[in-house]
Protein backbone atom coordinates (compact mmCIF):
# COMPACT_ATOMS: atom_id res chain seq x y z
CA UNK A 1 0.00 0.00 0.00
CA UNK A 2 2.49 2.47 0.98
CA UNK A 3 4.43 2.30 -2.59
CA UNK A 4 1.34 2.98 -4.13
CA UNK A 5 0.89 5.80 -2.38
CA UNK A 6 4.02 7.59 -2.94
CA UNK A 7 3.55 7.14 -6.50
CA UNK A 8 0.20 8.46 -6.37
CA UNK A 9 1.86 11.81 -3.98
CA UNK A 10 4.89 12.19 -6.52
CA UNK A 11 2.64 11.93 -9.63
CA UNK A 12 0.61 14.98 -7.78
CA UNK A 13 3.57 16.92 -7.36
CA UNK A 14 5.04 16.81 -11.04
CA UNK A 15 0.95 17.71 -12.05
CA UNK A 16 0.68 20.45 -9.99
CA UNK A 17 4.24 22.05 -10.43
CA UNK A 18 3.72 21.86 -14.10
CA UNK A 19 1.12 24.00 -13.69
CA UNK A 20 2.36 26.26 -10.98
CA UNK A 21 2.01 29.19 -13.03
CA UNK A 22 0.07 32.59 -11.83
CA UNK A 23 -1.14 33.59 -15.27
CA UNK A 24 -2.63 36.59 -13.89
CA UNK A 25 0.94 37.79 -13.39
CA UNK A 26 1.75 37.74 -16.81
CA UNK A 27 1.90 40.44 -19.50
CA UNK A 28 1.16 42.90 -16.61
CA UNK A 29 3.84 45.65 -17.80
CA UNK A 30 5.58 45.68 -21.82
CA UNK A 31 8.90 45.51 -20.51
CA UNK A 32 11.03 43.16 -22.85
CA UNK A 33 12.56 40.86 -20.35
CA UNK A 34 10.23 38.21 -18.96
CA UNK A 35 9.34 37.74 -15.68
CA UNK A 36 9.29 34.60 -13.99
CA UNK A 37 5.80 33.66 -14.54
CA UNK A 38 6.56 34.72 -18.40
CA UNK A 39 9.80 32.61 -18.83
CA UNK A 40 7.75 29.53 -16.85
CA UNK A 41 4.89 30.23 -19.07
CA UNK A 42 7.18 30.26 -21.99
CA UNK A 43 8.93 27.30 -21.24
CA UNK A 44 5.46 25.00 -21.07
CA UNK A 45 4.11 26.17 -24.36
CA UNK A 46 7.77 26.65 -26.37
CA UNK A 47 9.37 23.18 -25.96
CA UNK A 48 12.68 24.57 -27.37
CA UNK A 49 12.93 27.09 -24.58
CA UNK A 50 12.91 24.13 -21.28
CA UNK A 51 16.79 24.25 -22.03
CA UNK A 52 17.84 27.90 -22.61
CA UNK A 53 18.10 30.58 -19.87
CA UNK A 54 15.95 33.07 -20.20
CA UNK A 55 16.48 35.37 -17.36
CA UNK A 56 17.66 38.92 -18.08
CA UNK A 57 16.88 38.22 -22.24
CA UNK A 58 15.21 40.55 -24.67
CA UNK A 59 11.77 39.96 -26.00
CA UNK A 60 9.71 41.17 -29.33
CA UNK A 61 6.83 39.83 -30.17
CA UNK A 62 4.75 39.15 -33.32
CA UNK A 63 2.08 37.27 -34.94
CA UNK A 64 0.64 36.06 -38.26
CA UNK A 65 2.47 34.28 -41.13
CA UNK A 66 5.82 35.35 -40.98
CA UNK A 67 5.39 38.15 -38.20
CA UNK A 68 3.32 39.86 -39.92
CA UNK A 69 2.37 42.34 -37.07
CA UNK A 70 4.47 43.02 -34.14
CA UNK A 71 3.01 43.58 -30.36
CA UNK A 72 3.22 44.04 -27.04
CA UNK A 73 4.27 41.32 -24.61
CA UNK A 74 0.93 43.07 -22.41
CA UNK A 75 -1.11 42.35 -26.11
CA UNK A 76 0.05 38.93 -26.41
CA UNK A 77 -0.95 37.68 -22.84
CA UNK A 78 -4.43 39.98 -23.79
CA UNK A 79 -4.79 38.72 -26.88
CA UNK A 80 -3.75 35.03 -26.26
CA UNK A 81 -1.95 34.08 -23.05
CA UNK A 82 -4.30 34.15 -20.61
CA UNK A 83 -7.65 32.67 -22.21
CA UNK A 84 -5.67 30.07 -23.84
CA UNK A 85 -4.05 29.20 -20.45
CA UNK A 86 -7.02 29.55 -18.42
CA UNK A 87 -8.86 26.98 -20.93
CA UNK A 88 -5.85 24.42 -20.57
CA UNK A 89 -5.10 25.21 -24.37
CA UNK A 90 -1.96 26.35 -26.09
CA UNK A 91 -0.97 29.60 -28.80
CA UNK A 92 1.28 28.38 -31.18
CA UNK A 93 4.12 30.26 -31.02
CA UNK A 94 7.88 29.97 -32.77
CA UNK A 95 10.78 31.19 -30.87
CA UNK A 96 13.65 32.80 -33.41
CA UNK A 97 16.95 33.48 -31.52
CA UNK A 98 18.64 36.12 -33.70
CA UNK A 99 22.15 36.91 -34.23
CA UNK A 100 24.41 38.76 -33.03
CA UNK A 101 24.17 41.24 -36.71
CA UNK A 102 20.25 40.65 -36.07
CA UNK A 103 20.38 41.81 -32.56
CA UNK A 104 22.08 45.30 -33.54
CA UNK A 105 19.22 45.62 -36.36
CA UNK A 106 16.43 44.73 -34.32
CA UNK A 107 16.82 47.60 -31.85
CA UNK A 108 18.91 45.02 -29.27
CA UNK A 109 16.20 41.87 -29.35
CA UNK A 110 17.49 38.53 -28.24
CA UNK A 111 14.37 36.53 -29.25
CA UNK A 112 11.20 37.31 -31.04
CA UNK A 113 8.35 35.21 -30.08
CA UNK A 114 5.89 35.11 -33.49
CA UNK A 115 2.49 33.40 -32.29
CA UNK A 116 0.30 31.61 -34.91
CA UNK A 117 2.28 31.74 -38.34
CA UNK A 118 2.46 28.42 -40.10
CA UNK A 119 5.34 29.82 -41.80
CA UNK A 120 9.04 30.16 -40.23
CA UNK A 121 10.09 33.76 -41.93
CA UNK A 122 13.52 32.81 -43.73
CA UNK A 123 15.55 34.96 -46.17
CA UNK A 124 14.01 38.79 -46.73
CA UNK A 125 11.07 37.83 -44.44
CA UNK A 126 12.99 37.37 -41.16
CA UNK A 127 14.68 40.48 -42.62
CA UNK A 128 11.37 42.98 -42.91
CA UNK A 129 10.64 40.73 -39.34
CA UNK A 130 13.70 42.36 -37.49
CA UNK A 131 13.18 45.76 -39.40
CA UNK A 132 9.51 46.09 -38.21
CA UNK A 133 11.03 45.14 -34.84
CA UNK A 134 13.31 47.60 -34.81
CA UNK A 135 10.72 50.12 -35.88
CA UNK A 136 7.85 48.95 -33.70
CA UNK A 137 10.82 49.26 -30.74
CA UNK A 138 11.81 52.91 -32.06
CA UNK A 139 7.52 54.08 -31.71
CA UNK A 140 7.55 52.30 -28.24
CA UNK A 141 10.43 53.81 -26.93
CA UNK A 142 9.55 57.34 -27.25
Amino acid sequence: MRPILIIIISTLTIVVKGQSIKIDSCGLDNKSVLTNWEIEYFKQSIKTLKSIDLENKIFAFAHGNFGSTVISKKNYFEKWGREYYTRNSVVSNILIKLTEEEKLLSGGYEYIIISWSKILPAGKNRKKLIERVHRYSKINQQ
